[in-house]
């Protein structure tokens, strides 16, 4: 596994996604939770869209209806097969595997 990019929220992100067509991209939903929602559904709508896993170092139960669908791995659990566990789970909803 391969970091190609490590990007703030917002349209440099997406043009950075656009551009670079990663397998994976980790959204990080706090502090702003809003945009972190939007930025995931922005990724996914892309051509080549990534999987998308959200992260955060507060409780999963914080943002209960709001992940939607999303994967998501506490920032305690983010490890290479964690990442790959849920990127190629294709599984909406799953939680890390040390949840």
């Amino acid at each position: 596994m391969h970091v190609v990019s490590d990007l703030g929220a917002g349209d440099d992100a997406l043009a950075a996604a656009r551009g670079l067509r990663p397998d994976v991209a980790i959204v990080d939903v706090a502090p702003r939770a809003d945009a972190a929602f939007g930025m995931a559904r922005k990724l996914r709508a892309l051509p080549s869209a990534p999987a998308v896993i959200l992260t955060s170092s507060a409780d999963r139960a914080l943002f209960g209806p709001e992940l939607n669908g999303y994967p998501f791995l506490a920032k305690a659990d983010i490890h290479a097969s964690a990442l790959r566990h849920l990127a190629e789970a294709g599984v909406d909803g799953v939680e890390s595997p040390n949840a």
